[in-house]
């Protein structure tokens, strides 16, 4: 074997290449075989088998899991308010400028209507 600067020349033989690329290609697929089984999780799988759900989402869940939660189920909409100003009983939120709609996903499995 010849030494020039760092690398040795002629340590690798093309079978040790193949075995290498192989090897990779192999690691290749398990990760993309674990990322797509990870992509298909969804935010809800957290609450299955929750003996009560409204005390985990309460007390458990994280702010970023709730939301997820949410936009996994709810398309929220913020309508125009019109003219500002305080409601009859004191606060300056208005429901009715809030447009909620099922997910197309969660409409399909619950055979719910979409809209509020």
């Amino acid at each position: 074997m010849e030494v020039t600067g760092w690398c040795w020349v002629n340590v690798y033989t093309p079978e040790t290449f193949a075995t290498a690329a192989n090897g990779l290609r192999q690691r290749d697929t398990e990760i993309t075989a674990a990322l797509t089984t990870a992509a298909k999780r969804s935010p809800l799988d957290v609450l299955l088998g929750a003996e009560d759900i409204e005390q985990m989402w309460r007390n458990d869940l994280t702010l970023g899991q709730r939301r997820a939660i949410l936009a996994a189920v709810l398309t929220v909409t913020v309508l125009p308010g019109g003219k500002g100003g305080r409601a009859p009983d004191g606060s300056y939120f208005n429901t009715d400028t809030i447009d909620l709609q099922l997910t197309e996903q969660a409409h399909a499995r619950l055979g719910a209507p979409t809209r509020r």
